[in-house]
């Protein structure tokens, strides 16, 4: 019998504390943490660059950590970062391709939310705009960001409480 790689296992796991979560009545799941920050640093790149990134330094740095994220996903990550590149970096040679996929499969890095979002140089505007969620910014630090998340929670339990009311009330 064969057995699975430890990621394929990390991820049914994760599959299904997130349905016994929703189950529960807990906070919905987006997925997968890895599939999630890929999504939103894709939205994060098209919002900025649209859909091809430039041919200048600063597409082949947004590039690197794309590949990064896609590097760590489960599955097979050559074929996924290879096809990325052909959608968003065509203007890249088949050398340099082949160089940054050996690059970062040789040790795939880990950013920590604020360290990407100063790498990226995302604003909480933009990240509120984009309504990005585990990338952070270089305008509001992880604490800032945490209090605005509290307050908002405040608020939004304050009017569904008032809503709550006004529905249950006859008159």
């Amino acid at each position: 019998m064969a057995s699975y790689p430890d990621e394929v296992r990390a991820a049914e796991r994760a599959e299904i504390r997130a349905r016994y979560r929703r189950r529960q009545g807990g906070p919905p799941v987006l997925g997968p943490p890895a599939a999630v920050r890929v999504a939103e640093i894709d939205r994060i790149l098209i919002d900025r660059w649209g859909k091809i990134l430039p041919h200048d330094d600063a597409g082949a740095d947004d590039a690197f950590i794309m590949l990064h994220h896609l590097a760590r996903r489960v599955g097979d990550p050559t074929i996924r970062m290879q096809g990325w590149l052909d959608q968003h970096a065509p203007w890249m040679s088949p050398a340099e391709r082949q160089a940054i996929v050996d690059r970062v499969l040789a040790k795939p890095l880990r950013w920590k939310a604020d360290t990407l979002g100063k790498r990226l140089g995302l604003t909480a505007a933009d990240r509120t705009r984009l309504k990005i969620k585990t990338v952070g910014c270089i305008d509001q630090t992880a604490d800032e960001r945490a209090e605005l998340r509290r307050l908002a929670k405040i608020e939004y339990k304050r009017r569904r409480r008032a809503d709550l009311r006004r529905a249950a009330d006859p008159t």
